[in-house]
């Protein structure tokens, strides 16, 4: 992961808290807004935090605005043990503009701006780092060293293939939430030493948005009962997939939850989920289900081994 933090007088993204965008020949990007109030108090930290959980190991950049950077540091610190994150004490590189990158990238972000005829050269790059790395690039004029180069995105030598399939999973999960199929969210949960915890999931969205955090103590609830059903009643067989319709009831609009249980690791220790935030559409929901679970099962074997 790689943090730009930018500096401007204009408002970026007057209505999304975040946007993912894609810079030509330099990849996929995390641009978060500069205004405020966009960051509701009580979901700015969920919404920075998720993200950060899905892209913290990946050649993603975040473009973070000056004023969210105390945040953004604080939350690595706290979440990531990233004590090597304190003033300057960390990989750093200070950027000027005027490159062919660094331009390509303010080209980009002026299209979110909220300005009559903005202008790229009104948004300022402050600083560039890249938490818990130890090494050491000289200071210079745009983009350099391993950060961005050539016609790739962000370098990150000697990057695992554990990784490479980290990335591609959550791509696709962000593809498959994109779709008109009624799948709101889709994640990976494990159990191990009595506990749960989701290992991989989608962005959150900013409609139709799905508690995703939730699901780890109700699956170690779920896991108990099943558990203790084959306990019960031995020839009941091995579980496989599990689906729940909930309906629409006050300030709900119901949901539907699809798990599957992933039978070719140990019993009980993992499982995908698809979760539809209404109660609509459960055939839409199963059918892209079978459709991508084939593909999903592969990286997962790339990712867990």
């Amino acid at each position: 992961m790689i943090v730009i933090v930018y500096r401007t007088n204009y408002i970026i993204l007057a209505k999304d808290t975040y946007k993912r965008i894609e810079i030509r020949d330099i990849g996929f990007c995390y641009l978060l807004s500069n205004r405020q109030d966009n960051f509701v108090q009580d979901k700015q930290e969920y919404v920075l935090l998720e993200l950060l959980r899905n892209y913290y190991d990946s050649k993603t950049i975040f473009l973070v605005p000056e004023i969210l950077k105390a945040l953004f540091v604080d939350l690595l610190r706290k979440n990531f043990d990233d004590k090597k994150i304190e003033d300057n004490n960390y990989f750093q590189l200070y950027l000027a503009g005027g490159t062919e990158k660094t331009d390509a990238i303010k080209n980009k972000m002026i299209g979110y701006a909220k300005a009559n005829n903005p202008s790229p050269n009104e948004i300022e790059f402050i600083e560039i780092f890249r938490p818990n790395s130890t090494t050491n690039i000289d200071s210079g004029s745009g983009i350099s060293g391993s950060v961005i180069t050539g016609s790739n995105s962000v370098q990150e030598n000697g990057r695992s293939s554990r990784m490479t399939a980290k990335e591609e999973l959550i791509t696709l999960f962000n593809t498959i939430v994109s779709q008109d199929n009624e799948i709101d969210a889709v994640f990976v949960c494990t159990y191990a030493s009595n506990r749960t915890r989701i290992i991989l999931s989608n962005t959150p969205t900013e409609t139709r948005a799905v508690d995703i955090k939730s699901f780890a103590p109700i699956m170690k609830n779920m896991i108990t009962a099943l558990k203790s059903m084959k306990q019960v009643n031995p020839q009941l067989g091995a579980f496989d997939h599990l689906s729940l319709q909930h309906t629409k009831t006050g300030n709900s609009s119901g949901s539907i939850i699809h798990i599957t249980h992933l039978s070719e690791y140990p019993e009980y220790t993992t499982f995908l989920l698809f979760v539809s935030a209404t109660e609509y559409g459960i055939e839409m929901l199963e059918y892209f289900k079978d459709h991508y679970l084939d593909q999903i099962r592969k990286l997962l074997k790339k990712f867990l081994g």
